[in-house]
């Protein structure tokens, strides 16, 4: 799967804990970075947009619930899971200082990538989202698309916000017309209509999808896919 996700990893440069954390790599629908104290992680969530944060608890200068805490009155909003042994307590404070979960060590990482992806199909529906694709970023709530290479501030209409949503949820898996009419429109299968192709082709226009450079919305075969994030920088 192409790399959908920024994940923000926050963890000592030499903590016992990191093998589940680092077999994350495996899995290549996140990009991931890493930071090795809590005033790092906050340096780069104010640079850069992420759609997830883990937390390899303890850190050296702060502990997890004061940093989930400053992660949030500095403006974070995507999911921030804390790994961590403190027992309950340290789980509460956690909690309440905005981590949406805490998971207690020993944990695998196929159960920490489960417990990602279920946070991040929630955090995609909510209206505080914000999902970077390639070279453009979605306010959910907003109804807006960033260009970062050209300043671009894009508005789009619920049903556009909703098709890039999908599109992004399924990374480099082309997605069929008949597939998009059922799901982000409600359309009965089989119904034969123009529907798809004449939004997709509208928002193309809107955001200057053409030929001449690599576009976001890409057709494959009878459908549609996000262009790869790599393809998108080279573009830009």
């Amino acid at each position: 799967m192409r790399a959908a996700h920024h994940l923000l990893i926050v963890s000592p440069e030499h903590s016992s804990h990191q093998s589940p954390l680092r077999q994350l790599a495996l899995y290549d629908e996140f990009v991931i970075g890493w930071a090795g104290s809590a005033a790092q992680a906050l340096q780069l969530l104010a640079e850069k947009q992420h759609t997830a944060v883990v937390v390899d608890a303890p850190l050296p200068d702060l502990d997890e619930a004061t940093f989930c805490r400053q992660a949030r009155r500095q403006g974070a909003r995507m999911p921030m899971m804390v790994l961590g042994s403190g027992g309950e307590a340290a789980m509460i404070l956690a909690l309440e200082a905005g981590a949406i979960d805490y998971l207690a060590r020993p944990v695998r990482a196929n159960v920490l990538m489960a417990r990602l992806r279920a946070h991040l199909r929630q955090y995609e529906h909510c209206e505080a989202a914000s999902i970077p694709m390639g070279r453009f970023l979605l306010r959910v709530g907003e109804k807006l698309l960033l260009d970062s290479a050209s300043g671009k501030e894009i508005r789009l209409t619920a049903r556009e916000t909703d098709l890039l949503k999908y599109l992004h949820r399924a990374g480099d898996r082309p997605v069929s017309q008949s597939r998009l009419l059922t799901d982000v429109w409600g359309y009965n299968a089989g119904i034969d209509t123009h529907t798809v192709q004449t939004h997709v082709h509208r928002l193309r226009r809107k955001i200057g999808d053409d030929r001449r450079t690599v576009r976001l919305i890409v057709t494959d075969g009878h459908g549609y896919r996000l262009a790869s994030v790599d393809a998108q920088r080279s573009a830009a």
